[in-house]
């Protein structure tokens, strides 16, 4: 009987997908459809291996998952009912005139704090680099790219590395902004963006050498809802856009980056295991739905034992910053590995979709008005605060914060990343954002 739930949850959610589809226009960044394609994915993953893997997933977790994507559904479209009218297919009501929308608008940062800022920036990723590669190295790797695992995983960063590492990642979000208006938006030469355009990759690259491929995939991610609002940009201009060519090259990225993301696991990890394509991947993407399954018939399994704060692990971050600084005794529980049974070689895991910490903090029901105020929130910055609005510096920034805080929603099938952007650190990256733009962006049309 727990293996019909498990595929009568993948059919219901391509039918919630279908209405997401059709009631947002197509709209392929949109925070319902994201996060039902990806659910999609994971219970695919999760249900190509029920036959290997011990299933445990009963009718309240089938209840638990497509509750909460009826409400998100929901709540995204009467937020965007109730502030923007709905025309026809991709393209919005805004409150300005026609030909005041005709402009282009450029974003740019002026000389010489352009040339400055890439010269600081690529200063740190070659000190980062080469941070990586010298632990590495110490540690006993034998090559470059195998210093990156074992940095990982036995390394210790020091806190320049980690500072001159989050002030070029945090920063990048803006240069992302910058290129995707000038270029997708405003059909700007590519020529005149490089500079963002290398600080981009750039980034990519440091987000490479931490060792972090979920940190990876959440800034491609970042940049892939770049596009997208660049793109209406482009629809508001009165240009015609190619959507179906996007997306077909969407899909060609993203195999490209499946495919990386499959033969880094050996280096980001320094092990040297051997590992069929198709049962790390589905294991990776589908784990997480499978061992969500178990964790709702019996929450303890990922959180003994438990101090029992409030929101303890829905807010991990914020309850661990107070205990690291003394101001809480205990802290607050980690993550478990929980057996999941099959022949992988890890036959575990210890990430439970984001539905884990709400469900464990304040129950079913609780989870159900946790995903009302997270959808809300997200489709409030979206549909009021970025689709309505001209260029301007303020909505570069809301874009660059948007992006950045839109890991929660790239990684909602996977883990619960609310956990690590409650930390009060986080506050500190979007205020640099709002200041990096305020000093250094500037608009012309």
């Amino acid at each position: 009987m727990d293996v019909f739930f498990v595929f009568l949850l993948l059919f219901t959610e391509i039918i919630l997908f279908g209405i997401a589809y059709i009631q947002f226009n197509g709209d392929f960044i949109s925070p319902s459809i994201v996060t039902l394609a990806l659910f999609i994915l994971s219970t695919a993953c999760f249900a190509y291996n029920t036959n290997d893997w011990e299933v445990v997933f009963t009718l309240k977790a089938y209840l638990l998952f497509i509750l909460s994507f009826i409400l998100m559904i929901m709540t995204e479209s009467w937020v965007s009912k109730n502030k923007v009218v709905i025309r026809k297919r991709w393209s919005y009501s805004i409150d300005i005139s026609k030909k005041e929308n005709t402009k282009k608008f450029i974003l740019y940062i002026p000389a010489p704090f352009d040339t400055l800022l890439l010269a600081f920036f690529s200063g740190c990723v070659v000190y980062y680099v080469y941070r990586v590669y010298q632990s590495g190295m110490r540690l006993g790797a034998t090559s470059f790219l195998s210093s990156i695992g074992y940095n990982k995983e036995k390394g210790d960063y020091d806190s320049l590395s980690r500072l001159l590492y989050n002030l070029t990642r945090v920063a990048s979000y803006v240069y992302i902004i910058i290129f995707c208006n000038n270029v997708l938006g405003f059909k700007e030469n590519i020529r005149k963006n490089w500079k963002s355009l290398l600080i981009i990759i750039q980034t990519i690259l440091i987000t490479f050498f931490s060792g972090q491929r979920s940190s990876s995939i959440c800034y491609i991610f970042g940049i892939i809802v770049a596009c997208g609002i660049a793109l209406y940009e482009a629809q508001k201009g009165g240009q015609s856009i190619n959507v179906k060519k996007f997306l077909k090259n969407l899909v060609i990225v993203a195999i490209i980056v499946v495919i990386i993301f499959y033969l880094s696991s050996n280096i980001v990890k320094g092990t040297s295991i051997k590992r069929r394509f198709i049962d790390y991947m589905t294991y990776y993407f589908g784990s997480t739905t499978a061992l969500m399954g178990k964790i709702v018939e019996d929450p303890s399994l990922c959180h003994t034992p438990f101090a029992g704060y409030f929101g303890e692990k829905t807010f991990n971050g914020f309850w661990s910053f107070l205990n690291a600084r003394g101001i809480l005794k205990t802290p607050p529980t980690e993550r478990v590995w929980i057996k999941m049974g099959g022949s992988i070689a890890t036959q575990a895991g210890n990430e439970y979709t984001f539905f884990c910490a709400p469900y464990i903090d304040f129950g079913f029901i609780g989870t159900l008005v946790f995903i009302v105020v997270f959808y809300a929130s997200y489709s409030y910055l979206y549909y009021w605060k970025i689709r309505r609005k001209l260029p301007s510096v303020k909505k570069c920034t809301t874009c660059a914060i948007y992006i950045f805080l839109y890991a929660m929603v790239a990684m909602s099938f996977y883990q619960d990343t609310i956990r690590s952007y409650s930390r009060p650190i986080n506050i500190v990256y979007i205020i640099y954002i709002i200041i990096f733009c305020k000093l250094f962006v500037r608009l012309k049309k």
